[in-house]
């Protein structure tokens, strides 16, 4: 079953794609996947909130240009044909020309997500 959208997918997005790490904030209550941390981005910056990759485009779109570095062949499609039961976004990454590795999802910026994550073995 693939992940659904929300604080939990970005969270993973955040660390697997995005190279975040979370760093423990004991003032901040615990018991939900993004509560109780700060995020460290690659240059060294804190961060308090966690971007919503899986929901906002704009935020979905900085994996792609992340993914890019590594694999240079995206493609993001919608379908809603009359003869398939249920309209879909589909994205697919790759290193080289037509991988397969790719994932469905009812929005643009989940359907990102979730092929980046497959991309990197995640």
């Amino acid at each position: 079953k693939e992940m659904e959208a929300g604080r939990e997918l970005d969270a993973l997005v955040a660390e697997r794609i995005m190279g975040w790490k979370r760093i423990p904030d004991a003032r901040q209550p615990r018991g939900f996947a993004t509560a109780g941390f700060h995020w460290k981005l690659p240059r060294g910056q804190l961060i308090l909130q966690l971007d919503a990759f899986s929901t906002d485009i704009a935020a979905a779109w900085q994996v792609v240009e992340q993914m890019n570095k590594t694999q240079p062949f995206f493609s993001l499609y919608y379908d809603d044909r009359e003869e398939i039961e249920r309209a879909y976004w589909f994205c697919d990454w790759s290193s080289e020309y037509r991988s397969g590795i790719g994932a469905k999802a009812n929005t643009a910026p989940l359907a990102i997500c979730l092929a980046a994550l497959k991309a990197v073995g995640a």
